[in-house]
């Protein structure tokens, strides 16, 4: 979500922070903002609404050379968008300036006290009393007061602060949202993600829940909250899966636990592994698993599905389960993530960065890694047949050119489809069995970059319900790869269209009867069932596109959204 970053040294800031801030676009954005400090303590802060270039046009021949500062990417919980809500926050005295990531829960109670004992809070956010706490509390140290300011926070952050009077001096902390720190000789910077300071440093202190850092250009000391200094590891520790094999022999239940696409793609691994293991799977969203846990204990194994390793919503549910002994397995796109801290054992997706805030290839890496997973604990358990492992293995090796395909045959289609039903009321995805979460994925990237409603239904559920909104104007995408259940959901679209539903189908080539019950068809390449959602998604995908293209929209950087959601 937010996104922040600080710097300390020699160099100037302003350009640093500025760079440093564009690495962190792809997380999500609505305003931005930098505060600098020089050397004759003087303060500069400027703040704008909307995309990060309104913020440099801003500045630009007015940033002042300075060599301490802050800067932060903005995505609106408490307040709306604008300059004034939008970070940095700067206390009464003019002194102490604040950025934030993160919800402070208690915020309310804390801000009438500081209104009641004379403070002004001018903006709308949970952030500008976090300011107002730090100034009450300073007594000529900045670490101190952030400590002392920190005990009386309910809720969950990443902040970094800076003081005029304090030069070359940077505090950050966190609970619950992530921050890391870079190390380079006689420079410092702290950051939301490594992303925004490895053209600099790849000298990295990941800190842990209740760090307090103490940033200077020669270097940094952690403490907690109690002031007690922490010792902090040299390297990274990535864990590896052979240690959980034993475990896998003994559990009895499996529990997935993801949000938003990831969860889609953990559908699919949850159907893999009941089908090669014979163990129930059942797939949870991360937000409501905390509230209303299932049964965990020791023979639990537990899956955590998140891209950036830093969704709060994924997180909190992965550290219940380590409270109850589970052995936990997180599937991620980052290494030194705060998932991978987390869990027993780590597979990492290896999709490279994805900078566009609608996920995409990794819904495709999170298919396959679960469905390998699900193959892998079949084995091992011996309920997975040799000749069902060829098969499966035959069909993921063939996986990258199939794929490949699919894009290539439906590139022209899909944008002329957009054209065509680009003015479209609605559209209803619909899939069963193994192509249901492809239909999910579908109706998400749909609705995420073009702004244009989309559902997504299993097949059988259009006549409880959904068959109401079916008509001319809406149509219906039926995900239609050859599967065990085909015959039943050609009986699902032929019930669409006797509503007067057009109907876009995705379908195995060679189908030798799809054209007639659709007016549409995108075609991709025979695989094997468990991983037809990772070739069924490419057509949506293309579409999805250029319906966004032929609306308008920011296909990058939709509305609303955050990459990395790192608040509950």
């Amino acid at each position: 979500m937010c996104g922040i970053v600080g710097y300390t040294g020699p160099r100037a800031a302003g350009p640093i922070l500025i760079e440093g801030l564009r690495r962190l676009e792809y997380r999500g954005y609505d305003s931005a903002g930098i505060a600098l400090v020089d050397e004759a303590g003087d303060l500069f802060v400027e703040k704008k609404a909307g995309k990060l270039a309104n913020l440099t046009t801003a500045i630009a021949d007015r940033t002042p050379h300075a060599a301490m500062g802050l800067a932060h990417t903005r995505w609106a919980t408490h307040g709306r968008p604008n300059d004034l809500n939008a970070h940095p926050h700067v206390d009464c005295s003019g002194k102490i300036t604040v950025i934030h990531n993160g919800i402070i829960e208690n915020f309310r109670e804390l801000r009438d006290g500081l209104e009641a004992r004379g403070h002004r809070l001018d903006s709308e956010t949970d952030t500008e009393a976090l300011a107002h706490l730090i100034e009450e509390a300073y007594r000529g140290d900045l670490a101190d007061a952030v400590r002392a300011a920190l005990r009386r926070v309910e809720g969950a952050y990443a902040i970094v602060v800076m003081h005029r009077d304090e030069l070359g001096r940077l505090v950050g902390a966190r609970q619950d949202v992530p921050l890391v720190v870079g190390l380079n000789g006689e420079e410092s910077f702290v950051a939301s993600d490594v992303a925004a300071i490895l053209a600099h440093t790849n000298r990295i202190v990941f800190l842990e829940e209740g760090d307090v850092v103490d940033v200077r250009p020669s270097g940094v000391v952690v403490t907690g909250v109690d002031g007690v200094v922490r010792e902090r590891p040299e390297t990274i520790h990535v864990p590896e899966i052979e240690p959980l094999l034993p475990a896998f022999r003994e559990i009895t239940r499996i529990e997935l636990v993801a949000c938003g696409t990831a969860s889609y793609a953990a559908l699919v691994g949850a159907s893999a592994l009941e089908a090669w293991t014979g163990l129930p799977a059942r797939v949870t969203v991360g937000s409501e698993f905390r509230y209303s846990p299932p049964p965990l204990d020791g023979k639990t194994l537990v899956i955590a599905v998140t891209q950036s390793g830093e969704t709060a919503d994924t997180i909190a549910p992965t550290r219940l389960a380590r409270e109850r002994g589970c052995p936990i397995v997180a599937v991620t796109n980052t290494v030194g993530s705060a998932i991978t801290r987390e869990a027993d054992a780590v597979l990492f997706l290896q999709a490279g960065p994805e900078i566009a805030v609608a996920a995409s290839k990794t819904f495709v890496c999170q298919v396959t890694t679960l469905v390998v997973l699900a193959a892998a604990i079949g084995r091992l358990r011996g309920t997975l047949t040799e000749a069902a492992e060829r098969e499966l293995g035959a069909a993921l090796r063939a996986l990258p050119d199939a794929a490949a395909q699919a894009v290539e045959w439906n590139a022209p289609l899909a944008r002329d489809l957009a054209r065509r039903y680009v003015n479209s009321r609605g559209f209803m995805f619909v899939g069963r069995g193994s192509t249901y979460p492809a239909a999910l994925e579908g109706a998400l990237k749909l609705k995420e970059i073009s702004y244009v409603h989309a559902e997504g239904y299993p097949a059988g559920e259009l006549k409880h319900g959904p068959i109401s909104l079916l008509d001319a104007e809406c149509p219906l995408v039926a995900v239609a790869t050859r599967s065990s259940t085909y015959d039943k959901l050609i009986s699902n679209v032929m019930e669409g269209r006797a509503r007067d539903a057009r109907v876009i189908a995705v379908a195995t080539v060679g189908d030798p009867q799809i054209e007639r019950f659709a007016d549409d068809v995108c075609w991709v390449p025979e695989t094997h069932e468990a991983v037809a959602a990772a070739l069924a998604i490419n057509p949506l995908q293309l579409f999805a596109y250029h319906v966004a293209i032929a609306r308008g929209t920011d296909v990058d950087q939709p509305r609303n959204l955050a990459k990395s959601v790192t608040v509950e």
